[in-house]
């Protein structure tokens, strides 16, 4: 077992790319700035991560479980949304916040010397990864100023696996997709007739009541995820594609259920609804909003003695997913020059308070939900909805979507 390693993270953190043009924001309105590594991407994962890394108590109240480095120093980890700038290391340049697990990834390539405008920051990188450049935040490695800014992504997207790519994804935990939905919305849409509302099928708006279709911003890792889920589970279509929208279909930001009015619907994690209605993350759900189920028969969360907790057939469903911690691949290679010990400690699957730390039974194994130890990062995940991942096998990521 490796020793106490991993993250602390500086709550509501967020990182930001190079050559963006942001407005200079007083100097109070600042997020801290990482003593070590930094982490940004997916909204999420934030709260969850955010916990772990600044130390929290909320496994039973007394325990303290925080991710540490080896040396005992700490992290930040910056939330998707907050100050439009940020500056994640001391000396870095201000940028934009990433605002999800697209821009997150783009952040980090741009980290390790990934030239989205042409110019060769690194000789080894080539034009194969150039679908890394898209995004909602654009950057410029025309000189060394970002490189080293960014550590981790938050990503709720497992992106594109292969042989060739820069990135490996760690399974942080699992999690699953339903819908929240304001009042004169019903509760439960099939997913073949979700899928049309969201190709703005009027007959099927009207059917369930639905008058405002919501899909979050890009860079989203949720709702890429969903589109494809809709494409896959609701039109039987199983190539990963997305769900071609229809004119409909407005922008929100993700998980923000507070405007959420009558009629309106919108893509929700599971594990930020149950964080939200168990006071673990701030409350983003509009009186009236209540979280609906494209599975016939399963609720996506239950509640027990009041509180919610998650229905476990429903993440084993079509609408369940893993999610990730990502990391350049050569900083966690053993036989790498660019190996980082400490880097590498915190994505310990054998250590009980490592960032990826969630028990040795995957998803398949268990037959009701865990009771693990409060001492352990697994038992915080579980406070924000998160079961273990399908997997804890690692992969090389090849393009983020």
């Amino acid at each position: 077992m490796l020793n106490k390693k991993r993250v602390a993270t500086i709550a509501t953190l967020g990182i930001a790319l190079i050559g963006c043009s942001v407005a200079i924001q007083p100097a109070q309105a600042f997020d801290p700035v990482a003593n070590k590594f930094a982490i940004v991407g997916s909204d999420t994962l934030e709260d969850v991560v955010g916990a772990l890394t600044n130390g929290t108590k909320i496994s039973n109240g007394t325990t303290l479980v925080r991710t540490v480095n080896t040396d005992s120093s700490t992290n930040g980890s910056f939330d998707a949304t907050g100050n439009q700038a940020i500056i994640t290391k001391s000396g870095y340049p201000m940028v934009q916040r990433p605002n999800g697990s697209g821009d997150g990834i783009t952040a980090l390539l741009a980290s390790i010397g990934y030239a989205s405008d042409g110019v060769a920051a690194n000789s080894t990188y080539t034009a194969s990864s150039s679908s890394y450049t898209s995004g909602s935040i654009g950057y410029s490695v025309k000189d060394n100023s970002y490189q080293g800014a960014v550590d981790l992504v938050r990503s709720s997207s497992g992106g594109t696996t292969g042989s060739g790519g820069y990135l490996v994804r760690y399974p942080f935990g699992r999690d699953a997709i339903a819908y929240a939905y304001g009042s004169g919305v019903s509760a439960n849409i099939p997913a073949v007739d979700l899928a049309l509302i969201y190709q703005c099928t009027a007959e099927k708006m009207t059917q369930y009541g639905v008058t405002t279709v919501y899909t979050p911003q890009t860079g989203s890792g949720t709702g890429k995820d969903f589109s494809i889920m809709l494409n896959a589970v609701g039109n039987g279509n199983t190539n990963k594609d997305l769900l071609a929208y229809g004119a409909c279909v407005v922008t929100s930001q993700e998980h923000d259920a507070s405007a959420l009015g009558a009629g309106g619907i919108m893509p929700m994690s599971a594990t930020r609804w149950i964080a939200m209605k168990n006071g673990a993350s701030v409350s983003k759900i509009n009186t009236g909003v209540n979280l609906g189920s494209p599975v016939t028969g399963k609720n996506a969360v239950d509640t027990v003695d009041g509180v919610a907790v998650p229905n476990l057939d429903y993440y084993k469903s079509g609408f369940g997913r893993d999610t990730y911690i990502m990391v350049e691949k050569a900083r966690v290679t053993l036989a790498d020059p660019k190996y980082d010990a400490k880097l590498a400690a915190l994505l310990s699957y054998s250590d009980t308070t490592s960032l990826v730390y969630q028990g040795s039974a995957l998803l398949g194994d268990i037959t009701t939900l865990p009771t693990p130890l409060a001492s352990t990062s697994q038992a915080v995940k579980q406070k924000f909805g998160f079961l273990p991942a399908s997997t804890q096998a690692t992969s090389t990521v090849v393009k983020k979507s």
